[in-house]
């Protein structure tokens, strides 16, 4: 525990140390996994601004070569319900994997 801290501080002007915590930015991902019928690169970019605009949703792509066109997202809260109604609401079948 000592060696992380001395990892995680550096010295001051004043000869003090000032404590980094470099973990206190660090956010809890859920990733969250959905079939759905997202075939063509139109299709992704149809689909993209709905995906963008829904707060919690840090990061998504489609892996368009798999059976299932799987949508994977890396969300800060279990939105699970809100994205499954944007993607639908777009005109997009979309069911969660588990």
């Amino acid at each position: 525990m000592a060696q992380a801290l001395m990892k995680a501080s550096k010295k001051n002007n004043r000869g003090g140390a000032i404590i980094q915590w470099p973990f206190l930015n660090l956010r809890l991902m859920n990733i969250l996994v959905f079939k759905t019928n997202i075939r063509y690169k139109k299709d992704v970019r149809h689909i993209a601004p709905v995906l963008n605009s829904i707060p919690s949703v840090m990061l998504w792509n489609v892996d368009r070569a798999d059976i299932d066109k799987v949508l994977r997202i890396e969300a800060t809260h279990n939105d699970i319900d809100a994205i499954r109604n944007s993607v639908q609401y777009a005109g997009y079948f979309c069911e969660e994997l588990i």
